[in-house]
This record gives structure tokens, sequence and C-alpha cells, in this order.
């Protein structure tokens, strides 16, 4: 971990200061087994050394954004199913147990979390595919996958997101066949004694949709 060692006014970072030397240093602490260890970061002039430090920052963030975690992809789906269970709405938490169950866990349930790869999510979909399930229901097994991954990375327990590389089968649009003139006046001429006749006239002069 880094601490640096001095903060600005506005709280933007070390402020670098002028050595003797004409030169400028900027300070910070990093923890090492040894101990906390001070270190510093020299420039030309205090831009210099101000990006210096920023870049030192960086890598650590970089360096310290996950830890690895042992466990298997079936007992992470254990955690972040207690999580969900108090942060979704019922039917779409009653949804997600459904293909974690009949698709998640049987694909690679026994798999280290850390080392799930996209090409096993890939070959998921396909096998999905093979099987008879629509492009829609993979998408739907895509977004309940994509959504935990996500709190793993949240989590700190994967460095990124598999799904983010995988590419999920494209839902063909339905062909639609609106009706001619003539059937529409057939149908509202059929339906003049419906009670919802009115709604018909609606939706078919206005083009409404039930949304």
């Amino acid at each position: 971990m880094l601490f640096v060692a001095k903060k600005n006014p506005n709280g933007t970072g070390s402020r670098p200061r002028k050595r003797p030397n004409g030169r400028y240093e900027a300070r910070y602490w990093i923890d090492t087994p040894e101990g906390r260890k001070r270190q510093s970061v020299y420039g030309a002039t205090s831009k210099e050394c101000a990006e210096k430090l920023a870049d030192v920052k960086k890598k650590a963030n970089e360096s310290t954004q996950f830890v690895p975690s042992n466990l298997t992809v079936a007992e992470f789906l254990g955690q972040y199913e207690e999580v969900a269970k108090g942060t979704m709405k019922r039917r779409s938490f009653e949804t997600y147990q459904d293909i974690a169950r009949l698709h998640l866990l049987p694909a690679f349930g026994d798999t280290k979390l850390k080392a799930l790869t996209r090409e096993q999510v890939q070959r998921l979909y396909s096998r999905k595919r093979d099987q008879g399930l629509s492009a829609a229901r993979v998408r739907r097994i895509h977004g309940a996958l994509s959504a935990a991954l996500n709190k793993a990375v949240r989590w700190r327990m994967v460095p990124h997101n598999v799904c983010k590389e995988v590419s999920p089968p494209r839902v063909e649009a339905p062909e639609i066949n609106p009706m001619t003139r003539d059937q529409a006046k057939e149908f509202l001429t059929a339906a003049e004694t419906d009670r919802h006749y009115v709604l018909y006239v609606l939706g078919i002069t206005t083009g409404m949709r039930i949304g």
C-alpha cells in the first residue's frame, strides 16, 4: 500500500518541495514485509515531480486492485446470491436462481473463479444454442453471469469481467406484418360489440403500443 507524505490544501496529493540543489522532491511511503519505508521521486520542476508521483500512485493502485480468490465459481455464486437476495426484485432473483442452477453451476461450478475464461463462457453460449435455447434466453444467461462477475470485480476477487470479452447471440427482431386498411376495417366491424372496442380503435388509429 502507498501513503503520500503531505497533502495539498485542496487534498489532491503530495506537494513537491524544492531542494537546495534546485530540484524538486515529493515523498511517499510504501508498506513492505519489513515495515513502512519512505520513498521519493524527483524532478527538475514542480510539475515534473508531481507527474512522477501521480505515476507511482497509479501503478500502486493497479498492483493492489484485486486479491486473487481461491473460491470456485459455485462458492462465489453462493456469496453473490446472499447479497442479490436482498437487492433484487423477487421475480428477478428467482430468474437468477433458475439460471444459476440450470446453466451456470453445471457448466463451471467447480472452476476456480480466478481461472474462468472467456473461452469457457463463449462455449457455454454455443452449447446452449446447439441444445435449442433461443438467443434471447442465452442473452439472459449472459446478463445474469455478467452481473455476478461485475460484483466479483467490485469485491476485488478478479481483475476484470470476462463476460465483457464474449459475444452473446444476437436476437433477431421479429418480422411485423401490420393489417391492411381493409383488414383493419373488417376487424373493427367484427369487434363493435366487444367491451374493449374503444381500445382497439385507439390502437389501430394511433399505432400505440401496450407500453
